[in-house]
């Protein structure tokens, strides 16, 4: 189940099927519950109830790129909500908070600094919540997506080579999750 913003929802791929979300389901076999929503991904604890209600082999949380400027304050709290939440219903089912993945070559400073504090609030709920001993809580972060002008639209959304790349990353974290000897294999 993957719970975010415009870009999983598949803003500026060419066509649906180069979704990240659509090649995830395709490459991988398995079914996808895509609950991103343009500008309104925002870890809110209604959407929390309603994942509750899905049974899910991992919940992904993308919502950082709607998560900026003056909604940053809110990142810390409701990510270690909505983790709670889930934890409660869901003790055994894996969940992944990916960090914002923006160009730098494309980014004007003031971007990269807006979207690096969205990505260093959550970073801070993910150790707190380590710390805390919460299990099956993975990362996916800025530099492992490692995007560059190319990739993107408007240094923001992914084009198709940014959205295959984005696939890429997803699955290769999916696999590490789901499937560690999958990923092993796939990486020697």
């Amino acid at each position: 189940v993957v719970y975010g913003a415009s870009i999983g929802q598949g803003a500026c791929a060419s066509r649906v099927g180069m979704a990240w979300t659509n090649i995830v389901k395709r490459e991988t076999g398995y079914p996808l519950v895509n609950l991103a929503f343009s500008g309104n991904g925002m870890l809110e604890e209604e959407v929390f109830k309603y994942l509750n209600e899905i049974d899910a082999k991992l919940y992904i949380l993308d919502c950082l790129p709607n998560l900026t400027e003056d909604k940053v304050p809110l990142i810390f709290d409701r990510t270690l909500r909505g983790v709670e939440m889930l934890r409660a219903e869901h003790p055994d089912v894996p969940i992944l908070l990916v960090e914002h993945h923006y160009a730098n070559a494309s980014s004007s400073q003031r971007a990269i600094d807006r979207y690096a504090d969205s990505n260093s609030e959550q970073r801070r709920a993910y150790d707190t919540l380590v710390a805390r001993g919460v299990p099956r809580l993975y990362y996916l972060s800025h530099d492992e997506l490692a995007f560059t002008q190319e990739s993107m639209v408007e240094g923001i959304h992914p084009n198709d080579i940014g959205m295959r790349q984005y696939a890429d990353e997803y699955i290769r974290k999916i696999y590490e999750i789901l499937e560690p000897q999958v990923s092993n294999l796939k990486s020697s």
